[in-house]
């Protein structure tokens, strides 16, 4: 039982560390004013929205892990909600205040964050071998003879 508790109190950290990322990024985008970074290198709005949702989707992917989603359809469904929520946060911003606008190109570098991130999944959540870990390649020098 203590195991099943402490399973659960990792899915709920997880996705409270997700939800409340989400909520920066959303109360960032929708901020009518943005903290200014002094660096003029960091200073390229386009570099912000690809990172953010670079970040935004391999969260996502690893709040899904817990959960017993394959792996390959967890990378795809974490890029999904990284778009969507792109897509409305965009929305929300041409809809919603007045100080910030819509703006095709943010999308664009909000999707290229998370199909690099989609990418950089595969390395860092890779899928669990199917043979249970053990290699599917005998070497001979394991002591076993091959049949020619």
């Amino acid at each position: 039982m203590d195991k099943n508790l402490s399973a659960a109190r990792g899915k709920l950290l997880r996705g409270m560390v997700l939800l409340s990322y989400a909520g920066l990024l959303l109360w960032f985008s929708l901020a009518p004013r943005l903290p200014r970074i002094p660096l003029p290198a960091l200073s390229w709005d386009k570099l912000h929205h690809a990172g953010a949702y670079f970040v935004l989707t391999l969260l996502t992917c690893w709040v899904l892990l817990p959960w017993g989603i394959r792996q390959a359809r967890g990378r795809l469904t974490a890029l999904i909600f990284a778009l969507a929520f792109g897509g409305l946060v965009e929305i929300a911003q041409g809809l919603f205040t007045d100080a910030r606008s819509a703006s095709l190109l943010d999308m664009l570098a909000n999707a290229v964050g998370a199909f690099a991130a989609f990418g950089a999944a595969f390395l860092l959540f890779p899928a669990p071998r199917r043979d249970g870990g053990r290699s599917s390649c005998r070497s001979p020098l394991a002591g076993e003879k091959k049949a020619f």
